[in-house]
């Protein structure tokens, strides 16, 4: 493992550094666009009154923001918190990195919740269950679903790699 680091250590640092801009962009484009969505004249539901719309719109949003930007770019920082683990011999993993398999357990079960709730909210928005619904509800359930299960494997991946990488580095 140290000779692959060792030739690899320029691509690793790009990588890294790579990491935590995408984690940067997410999270503060994230904002940027919460608050222009929020902000702008457009609507999420229609044929609503407009206090249902807004909040419509303000649940909309701020679930994005939580879920396709805010934790992804956490994801982000965790990624480039290990790729420094890697590169550095005395390194002892920070907050993020010892906390990151938690971390990714949590936004599995809170995408499960946001995953529920919306197929929920649609079944009840299209007033019923029939068949014909379930191709509507299945582009809402099967692509967080494989989220889910990446997101318990890497916890799982995390919590058998990290002791051995510590392990090695205490051998050095």
């Amino acid at each position: 493992m140290n000779q692959f680091i060792e030739k690899n250590r320029k691509m690793l640092k790009a990588y890294c550094l790579v990491a935590r801009i995408i984690g940067w962009a997410l999270i503060l484009g994230g904002f940027v666009w919460f608050l222009s969505v929020v902000a702008g004249p457009s609507s999420v539901v229609v044929n609503a009154t407009d206090g249902e719309a807004e909040i419509a719109t303000i649940l909309y949003a701020a679930s994005s923001l939580v879920f396709d930007f805010f934790f992804p770019g956490l994801v982000a920082f965790g990624i480039a918190a290990f790729i420094e683990c890697l590169l550095q011999t005395e390194y002892k993993p920070g907050l993020m990195l010892r906390n990151a398999r938690a971390f990714l357990f949590a936004y599995a079960f809170f995408l499960i919740g946001a995953v529920s709730f919306k197929s929920t909210y649609c079944v009840l928005l299209l007033e019923g269950f029939s068949y014909s619904h379930l191709l509507f509800i299945q582009s809402l359930l099967l692509p967080p679903t494989a989220k889910v299960l990446v997101l318990i494997g890497l916890g799982q991946i995390l919590k058998r790699i990290l002791p051995i990488i510590e392990e090695s580095k205490t051998l050095v």
